[in-house]
Formats: structure tokens, sequence, C-alpha cells
């Protein structure tokens, strides 16, 4: 496979301007030169109840970006499970993928944050949250699948349930989780899931390693293997860090909203960011720097698909621009050529 180039946001309240209309607008004039440049997908975070995310219904922002693009993939990158009757997401992701042409790709997970489950009274113990989402995902599988919806489980109970909204990819759009432990990765390979991870690029590499082992051992073929990283290209790497660091700042009090809201401190919801760099998880320079950077960790972790996030933080939407046009323009091309 060749090495693909795809875009990866969480819509943080703080990427743009502060007007949400202005936000939205900015965001999808974003997905429109990413398009013109050769990037393959999108894919949309979703959280709730946090200036982390101002698109927590996913589906609606993809409706819009699906009409101001032709060929760029689109995705949630999650759904989370666990805050969806399943009837009701099976019926959105069919309309989805109709709207967008055939061009939805369909991430899948159980959401990491506790207070956004408390908040929605959803179970809160890991077991719980583990179980509902593997049952949820096994109900929205069949209802896509058949023409009536029969299950019972634990958490859901069907019998018989007309199914009238079909998808336009058969048997169903593709599907994405994203992986950073051992366990995700044979969980995902199992289920033919394409896969991302935002792991240091050695702890990504194993990952990647027992993902693609379990799919020959499953013999499925190779699926998309994703490297999620943050990125800024500036003129020179001092300017580059410059924003990086201030815009870093904004994300990382987005990501600990919650935590603060519930009066917690617990480093799992933020790094700093000299930590995240020494990962190696935020790439940031001149486009000469961020090209031997991120030909580094390709060779390492030998992802065929390259997730780059240029809306984070406290990045403005002419920020964000400048590290897309860089990096199509001078990066791009050389990084196509790394084998994968």
């Amino acid at each position: 496979m060749t090495l693909e180039f795809g875009l990866f946001s969480h819509l943080e309240k703080s990427s743009g301007s502060p007007a949400m209309h202005e936000l939205y607008a900015e965001h999808l004039d974003f997905l429109d030169a990413a398009e013109q440049a050769g990037f393959w997908g999108y894919h949309l975070a979703e959280h709730h109840n946090t200036p982390l995310n101002m698109a927590p219904s996913p589906g609606l922002f993809l409706a819009a970006a699906s009409q101001r693009t032709k060929r760029l993939r689109l995705g949630p990158m999650v759904y989370l499970l666990p805050f969806y009757h399943p009837l009701r997401l099976i019926e959105e992701i069919a309309m989805l993928d109709n709207l967008t042409g055939g061009r939805l790709e369909v991430g899948v997970g159980r959401g990491i944050s506790p207070f956004e489950h408390a908040l929605f009274r959803n179970p809160t113990i890991e077991g719980d949250t583990r179980e509902m989402f593997e049952e949820g995902l096994d109900v929205v599988l069949k209802g896509l699948t058949s023409e009536r919806l029969s299950h019972r489980g634990n958490y859901y109970h069907f019998a018989g349930v007309p199914t009238v909204l079909r998808p336009l990819q058969q048997p169903h759009p593709p599907l994405w989780c994203g992986v950073g432990t051992e366990d995700a990765a044979e969980f995902a390979a199992k289920r033919g899931m394409n896969v991302t991870t935002l792991a240091p690029a050695p702890v990504a590499a194993r990952a990647v390693a027992v993902y693609r082992e379990k799919l020959r051992q499953e013999g499925k073929a190779e699926r998309m293997v994703g490297l999620t990283r943050m990125l800024v290209v500036g003129p020179t790497d001092a300017e580059a860090e410059r924003v990086a660091r201030c815009a870093y700042e904004a994300h990382k009090d987005n990501i600990q909203n919650l935590w603060h809201f519930f009066h917690v401190h617990d480093m799992r919801a933020g790094h700093e960011f000299d930590v995240y760099r020494g990962e190696g998880c935020i790439i940031f320079g001149s486009p000469s720097s961020v090209l031997d950077q991120l030909a580094g960790q390709l060779e390492q972790v030998k992802p065929n698909y390259l997730m780059l996030n240029m809306n984070f933080g406290g990045l403005s939407a002419m920020q964000s621009r400048q590290s897309l046009e860089l990096f199509a323009t001078k990066v791009k091309l050389e990084l196509s050529k790394v084998p994968v």
C-alpha cells in the first residue's frame, strides 16, 4: 500500500474564531483546502460538555462537510457507542453514508472520560463500559446488515425491528478504532477494523506489529494503519515551536476542563508540552525539520496512513492554513516516498 494522508480534529472551542458559526465555517474551509491538497480522509472526535469538542454530534458536522467536499473520506473518530441508542445510530450511519456518496468511515469506541459518562449517567465501571461498547457494536453491525434486527443481550433487546435505511457501502462502511495497547490491537484485527494510534512511536510500533500479525492469523487482508500526530509547520523551527507551545497550552486546558470542573487532578488528562514533545506525539518545525521527524517515525512504526491534527488548541484559522500549505507543498511528496 502507498502512504495516504488524513486529518484528525477535536474541533476545539479555542481553535479559531470565538463565534461558533465562524468556527464551523473556518473548519469547513480547511477541509476544502485539504481535499484540494490531496488528503484522503478527515476524522472528527466526539466529546461532550467540554470545550475540547464543539461537535458533540459529529454526524451533523460531517453531513455539512459532505456537501463541501467531493472526494475526502469522512468519519467520526470515534462514535462513543455507550452514548447512543443503537437504533438511532444505525439510522444515522446509513443516512450519512448516503449523504457522503459512500465516503463514510465509521470509528467506534467506548469513551475514556469518566466524567462524560457520569454526566450522561452511563456505566462508569471500566468493565461495564467495555461490555456495553462491544454489545453495542454487535447490535449496530447486525442492524446495518439485516432487514430486521433481533438481539437479546445484557444491555439491548430487539425483536424483529425493521431497519429500512440501508448504507450505500455494502455490507457496511469501513470500521475504525484507536489502539494504544496490544489487547486493543488484537480486538481490532479480529474484527477487521482499520486502526490509528496516538501512542509514542515505540509503543505504537509494538501495537501495529501485533495488529498485523493478528490480521495474518485471521486470514484478513492488510487494512489502513494510521499514526496520529499533532503538527505545526512554520517558516522556521523557532517560529513553529513558539506557535506550537502556545497552542498546546490551550489544548491541555481543554482536555483538563472536566477534570478541573469535578475538582480532580489527574495527569492522565494531559501531558506537559515537553513530555509530549519528547514522546514525538507533537511534531513542529520548518518543512525540512518536520520531514525528518515524521520520516523517522514512519520508518519505526510502518503505518500506511498519516493522520495529522493541524487544528488543535489555540491555533488560529490562519496558523492552521499555513501548516497545511507548507506541509502540502514542501513535505507531503517527500514523505510519500518513505516505504510502508
